[in-house]
């Protein structure tokens, strides 16, 4: 059952990693698209490229904080571990692909992280999670990420305007840089979050003995955040286009630019990120006054939804599925059973 566990388990986190992708490589792409500084087939070469380097140029700083540093894992046994762990998996698997086909923003990195707390404290109660300062900077940084990619774009955006004025080819020189520079981002946080759950996965399960990401997993997370980006980018691009405003070169270029530093910054602060609302903050934060309250609006119900409705959905459901497939499994009900015993005296 153990071998099964880890099995799906594995499938599982580089199922959460090509969804990321296939959700997340319109964003990418779509303002180089639409402002017509970069051809769509080009910027979905260079978006390929950087989402699949970026794993491999920017270390496991994410992994280790998301792996090691927040969740106890060595207070659990290895089966109950990995019913955990596979709990937390499909909980954020399945509010990503709900949401998705429903057509509804959510981040993914909130269901993750929702679907970790809720596994963790579903097996050990508030133990299971190390209530420290490095999940408040978690949290922190997840909530901030937004407002920072719209602050650096907008007075990036505003410093140019007083400078002469270039022309859009001149423009679609630094175009091609700044997608790479946000794929690679993109790339690297979205890969090293699968990548720290594999990792967990083999330690649950014996096959590690200390926190050290195999680089077989970087490749495999790579590959797959690669392969949704390609299947996805296209449906995605479609979606962007309906709820944003026309985009200049200029617009293209500054969001984009101000986004992959978000991201990058948050990467070296070993922070997982939503790279959605950073994507939308920025482009909001170059784009025109007039247009910035309606496509406000956008970006705020985004962040709500994910803070409000995904977060505490996946942790409720990732809880539950750990009490049942426990139970079943005759590894016990965690917490539950505490609760219970509770609310009998």
């Amino acid at each position: 059952m153990d071998h099964v566990l880890l099995i799906f388990g594995i499938a599982l986190a580089l199922f959460f990693a090509f969804m990321s992708g296939f959700r997340d490589g319109g964003n990418l792409v779509a303002a180089n698209v639409f402002s017509k500084s970069v051809a769509p087939q080009k910027a979905l070469y260079l978006a390929c490229a950087g989402e699949f380097l970026g794993p491999f140029l920017l270390g496991s700083a994410v992994a280790v904080t998301l792996g090691r540093e927040v969740f106890n894992l060595s207070s659990l046994e290895g089966p109950a571990a990995l019913v955990c762990l596979c709990a937390a998996l499909v909980s954020a698997t399945a509010w990503s692909f709900l949401t998705w086909w429903a057509g509804l923003p959510a981040g993914a990195t909130h269901t993750l992280l929702g679907g970790l707390l809720g596994g963790f404290v579903a097996a050990l109660g508030l133990a299971g999670v190390n209530w420290s300062a490095e999940l408040a900077k978690i949290l922190l940084v997840l909530l901030v990420v937004p407002i920072a990619g719209f602050a650096v774009s907008f007075l990036i955006m505003g410093f140019s305007k007083w400078h002469v004025h270039r022309s859009a080819e001149e423009l679609s020189k630094g175009q091609g840089l700044t997608l790479f520079v946000l794929s690679v981002g993109h790339g690297a946080n979205n890969a090293q979050k699968a990548t720290a759950l594999v990792t967990m996965l083999l330690l649950a399960s014996g096959y590690l003995r200390s926190f050290h990401v195999p680089l077989w997993s970087v490749f495999c997370a790579a590959v797959a955040l690669t392969l949704g980006l390609c299947i996805g980018a296209r449906r995605i691009v479609n979606l962007f286009s309906k709820k944003t405003f026309r985009i200049t070169p200029a617009q293209s270029l500054v969001s984009q630019g101000s986004a992959g530093a978000v991201l990058l910054a948050a990467g070296f602060l070993g922070c997982p990120v939503s790279t959605n609302q950073i994507v939308k903050a920025s482009l909001l934060g170059a784009g025109p006054a007039e247009r910035q309250r309606d496509s406000g609006r956008m970006v705020v119900k985004d962040i709500l939804m994910a803070w409000l409705v995904s977060f505490p959905a996946a942790a409720l459901t990732a809880a539950a599925l750990y009490w049942f497939a426990a139970g079943v499994l005759g590894h016990g009900m965690g917490s539950f059973e505490r609760i219970m015993e509770f609310v009998g005296q």
